[in-house]
């Protein structure tokens, strides 16, 4: 196991409790700290992390991660290296690669998820940082 102090944290940020402790419990077993949160307004340290797995719609008032996600960067408080994984049930749900692509953001995924996929993304960001 990696020393706490050495481990790069990635939040995940998703309202549905199952792939939520999906990807805590496997990120934990990647080595990775892990902050998990059903709520974007709940995550505490933004600024310091590797990166960040959102889903793309929180209840009750249909909130945007990409929203939250594009507000954090314009304010400075997530760093353009910051990797940022939108995580979705829904084709539909999902925001246009056009959008995704002018604001900066190319990785979504849908559920269920599959580790694989997110342990490359992640690899690729360590690699960068």
């Amino acid at each position: 196991m990696i020393e706490a102090q050495q481990q790069k944290l990635v939040i995940v940020a998703d309202d549905e409790p199952p792939p939520r402790r999906f990807l805590e419990d496997s990120l934990l077993e990647l080595g990775y700290a892990v902050q998990s949160v059903d709520h974007p307004s709940k995550i505490e340290r933004i600024g310091d992390c590797l990166a960040l797995i959102m889903d793309i719609r929180f209840p009750p008032d249909r909130f945007l991660g990409l929203d939250y996600v594009i507000q954090k960067r314009e304010s400075g408080e997530l760093p353009a290296k910051t990797l940022v994984i939108f995580i979705t049930n829904f084709t539909k749900e999902a925001p246009s690669p056009k959008r995704l692509q002018r604001a900066g953001y190319h990785v979504v995924l849908y559920k269920p998820l599959e580790i694989t996929a997110i342990r490359k993304r992640l690899a690729a960001a360590e690699a960068q940082s």
